[in-house]
């Protein structure tokens, strides 16, 4: 929560100061360097002063314009990130979607198939039988045109009558019409079995058709799901580029920032340098002595440069003692500390103006930062984080929710947590 609300203070006031464009009387732009360098000296012409007091103004407003700019860029890349996020679990479950799919055509497709083999068997069968009935029409027909032919001659007559009694006769009627009877019978039997796999086939049909449309249909969504995923997959090529892109821009960005910083530090419109510099920091921090602590005070732009900001938290203090004694604008938290300035000397070498940072037992990270002031001591903005606000502390003491001076002698808590001491 604390980051947060100190992201929300800090982007507030960077994109007041974006859109924000100064004229200046000297082109400082792509001449960075070279006014670094120049406003470094400890010789300055009184036009020299003005101008470096102007290009402080520049790097400040510039600093700002990126970290503005910035802002914006990460927001981009965030957003497109969460873009990129959403379609891969859109594809995900499209996949799963295929997948199931996949299964119930596979099953769709088998008993589309299975049927139709079904059905080929059926109409192989039917149509051997109509060739068999078609044979067996024949023959009847033969047999009956021949016992017909029989029946119009002699030969009839005379296989009749060649009987040797009247029971033999009638035998030999029989006979014939028995012939004639079992033909019929063998036709009537085989068309039965014709009209049987008739239906069968009618039937087998109307389910191949059902499986045809059931299998059209899984067909077809899963065509329709194939469309969505390759849509999907198109989408996520073209967030991944933009992310790309906004990342390179980002990054660009960072480092022309990381370069206006470091040009920023380099340079001091005061003009002091060893004990004066370090003077001038201790008697800086000591001007806001007894002032309230406040989490997340003194972290914008209009806040570090103002000589009346009353409200600070512990990198705030920071951040306003360095511009205010050195002209170096600074907007950093307390992690940021720990690689500001020029160099690390021990914490036994410790002199007036240094920066300490704080790293306790168990936390994530650098939590603190003082400035030191020498006998053992530091100014530093105590408090007890988002907790504390003016006239509403959860201890009514003053003293522990302030800028004041702390021990930072050996043996003391502080001395034992200190993390790294910074020299400009």
């Amino acid at each position: 929560m604390k980051k947060q609300l100190l992201k929300i203070t800090i982007a507030s006031t960077m994109v007041l100061a974006f859109n924000i464009h100064t004229t200046y009387a000297t082109d400082f732009e792509g001449n960075e360097s070279y006014w670094s360098a120049t406003c470094a000296s400890t010789s300055l012409t009184q036009t020299q002063k003005s101008q470096c007091t102007e290009y402080k103004q520049y790097l400040s407003d510039k600093t700002a314009e990126l970290q503005a700019k910035l802002a914006e860029q990460q927001k981009d890349v965030s957003e497109t990130k969460s873009q990129v996020s959403k379609t891969k679990s859109n594809l995900s479950d499209i996949n799963k979607e295929i997948k199931a799919l996949e299964d119930d055509l596979e099953e769709a497709t088998s008993k589309y198939n299975k049927l139709n083999n079904q059905l080929l068997a059926k109409k192989s069968a039917i149509a051997k039988l109509k060739t068999t009935i078609a044979n067996k029409e024949k023959q009847l027909s033969d047999q009956m045109y021949q016992m017909q032919s029989i029946y119009n001659s002699n030969m009839m007559v005379t296989y009749l009558f060649d009987a040797g009694s009247l029971s033999d006769i009638f035998s030999r009627i029989a006979s014939l019409n028995e012939l004639t009877s079992i033909g019929k019978q063998e036709i009537d039997e085989l068309t039965i079995q014709k009209e049987l796999l008739t239906e069968q086939q009618s039937a087998i049909e109307v389910e191949e058709e059902e499986a045809k449309i059931e299998k059209q249909k899984v067909d077809k969504l899963n065509s329709e799901l194939t469309a969505q995923k390759n849509a999907q997959a198109k989408l996520l090529g073209q967030q991944q580029s933009t992310l790309k892109s906004q990342q390179s821009d980002l990054n660009k960005t960072q480092t022309a920032l990381q370069q206006l910083i470091a040009q920023a530090e380099t340079t001091s419109t005061t003009s002091v340098s060893g004990a004066d510099l370090s003077n001038a920091i201790v008697a800086t921090a000591s001007q806001k002595m007894g002032c309230h602590y406040y989490w997340g005070g003194c972290h914008s732009s209009a806040q570090i440069k103002s000589s009346s900001t009353n409200l600070f938290d512990c990198s705030g203090l920071v951040n306003w003692t360095i511009y205010h004694a050195t002209g170096r604008y600074m907007n950093g938290v307390s992690g940021s500390y720990a690689n500001f300035g020029s160099t690390t000397v021990s914490k036994t070498a410790m002199q007036p103006g240094d920066i300490i940072t704080f790293w306790y037992s168990g936390s994530s990270g650098v939590e603190h930062v003082g400035i030191y002031a020498g006998n053992g001591m530091m100014i530093n903005a105590l408090g007890e984080g988002s907790t504390c606000r003016p006239g509403n502390c959860s201890k009514n003491d003053a003293g522990k929710h302030a800028v004041v001076m702390s021990s930072v002698a050996p043996g003391t808590t502080f001395y034992n947590s200190i993390y790294r001491v910074r020299r400009l």
